[in-house]
């Protein structure tokens, strides 16, 4: 397998980027296609109250862990397997004992 396609689906919130996601995977099958939420990069915060965790801009970029997301992109692109963080918005942190399995594919979808 040669270097997979990276395809960047970014909007405002609710803006519709999910039903786009969504709409690919139908289009092209899900058979060569691996599918990142960057809503489960969320950094953890740990240090926070739930209240606190609540009150936090989501949408700033200082909200996201960069770090974890570029080497896990990297990785990805060259060939390996990746375990994302899974974000839990019930308690607006991660969830610390599940993780998600990514394969790579020929095609990896980032949905913003």
């Amino acid at each position: 397998m040669g270097k997979p396609v990276l395809i960047l689906v970014a909007g405002g919130t609710a803006s519709g980027k999910t039903t786009v996601v969504d709409k690919l995977l139908d289009i092209f099958g899900k058979k060569d296609i691996s599918v990142i939420y960057m809503d489960n990069y969320y950094k953890e915060r740990n240090d926070l109250s739930l209240e606190e965790r609540k009150k936090i801009n989501y949408d700033h970029p200082n909200s996201f862990d960069m770090e974890q997301l570029s080497n896990d992109l990297r990785r990805l692109m060259n060939g390996e397997t990746i375990y994302t963080p899974l974000y839990d918005f019930a308690n607006h942190n991660r969830n610390s004992e599940i993780t998600i399995k990514v394969d790579p594919t020929k095609v990896i979808i980032l949905g913003t």
